[in-house]
């Protein structure tokens, strides 16, 4: 493996949670850099020949969320190998593409994001700005070594961030139970007192002794559900030191 292709799985730039731009942004950069790129995007698959505009680094901004519809990206999917591009209508996988070139793009190249299993997950498209050198075999070749790790470094990254989405959806699940189970038990609890409740309002009129059976009921139902509002507050934790070996004593 190509020493610079290490930067990609750095832990330092490994997604935190569940945005994937700023890692994609980070490996943009650094490939920007190893290929003297002026602009650098990735572009997600989406569907099947459509990719969005996911993440970019440096000159040529889009807007997020551009859509690509086949052209130029399912070109190098289905090439499953690099593109070297500088005008369209000279390329043989594009010319009848219908893409139009950009006059203030001396050259790209495309990088497909084909995992191992052969899954595209995407594109990379790494552009140097009219008046600069125009990219060559040279540099077809170095992405053509490159484009594995890219594809295995964003494809790890996208499994850690549906890991993430996937964990907080089940927490959420899991506490939507939870809370079904507890509104049970204080549905139980409070149909008791209610009843006994309105028994004794009925009898309040003959005999006033039976108010404050309603007015103990009445607390002990507001003391329930104080309870149960308590679970839904923020836990608010206040550390302090403690003798460890006394602490085990009187476990």
């Amino acid at each position: 493996m190509d020493v610079r292709a290490w930067e990609l799985f750095d832990p330092a730039i490994a997604p935190v949670g569940e945005d994937l731009r700023p890692f994609l942004r980070e490996a943009l950069s650094r490939g920007a850099r190893w290929f003297q790129a002026d602009s650098a995007s990735a572009f997600l698959a989406k569907g099947p020949g459509e990719f969005v505009l996911t993440a970019q680094f440096g000159g040529f901004p889009l807007p997020q969320g551009t859509t690509l519809k086949a052209g130029v990206a399912q070109a190098a999917i289905d090439a499953r190998e690099p593109l070297l591009v500088g005008d369209p209508a000279d390329h043989p996988r594009l010319r009848d593409s219908h893409v139009i070139r950009r006059l203030d793009v001396a050259s790209a190249m495309i990088l497909p994001l084909i995992l191992p299993d052969g899954e595209a997950v995407g594109v990379i498209n790494l552009a140097r700005k009219a008046g600069e050198l125009p990219y060559g075999p040279d540099d077809l070749g170095k992405a053509s070594m490159m484009a594995g790790h890219f594809a295995m470094a964003v494809g790890l990254a996208i499994r850690t961030v549906a890991a993430a989405q996937l964990a907080r959806r089940e927490a959420r699940s899991r506490h939507l139970a939870e809370i079904g189970r507890m509104t049970a038990v204080l549905a139980h609890e409070i149909r008791n007192p209610l009843a006994v409740i309105r028994a004794a309002a009925q009898f309040a009129k003959e005999e006033p002794e039976y108010i404050g059976t309603v007015i103990e009921e009445a607390d002990r139902m507001e003391a329930l559900l104080e309870n149960f509002l308590d679970l839904s507050r923020p836990v608010e934790l206040r550390p302090k030191s403690v003798n460890l070996p006394s602490l085990l004593t009187s476990l």
